[in-house]
């Protein structure tokens, strides 16, 4: 998901964002709040310009990081 023009600063919100999630909804599948955490990109106060499309795949790395998936 990482692309040449995006270095681990670009990143670094989507993981957080990622891990944060995880430890909050823990038990859950990603599948089952993925929407929930799409909404909550955009209210997310570190994300930057980043947009969802652009990071759903860091975050989602990060929850099966601390999910152990």
């Amino acid at each position: 998901y990482a692309t040449a023009d995006r270095d681990f600063d670009y990143y670094r919100p989507a993981y957080r964002y990622g891990f944060e999630s995880a430890s909050r909804h823990r038990g859950r599948a990603w599948n089952d709040v993925e929407p929930d955490l799409r909404a909550g990109w955009d209210r997310y106060e570190h994300r930057g310009q980043s947009t969802w499309e652009n990071v759903k795949d860091a975050v989602r790395d990060a929850w099966h990081r601390v999910t152990n998936h």
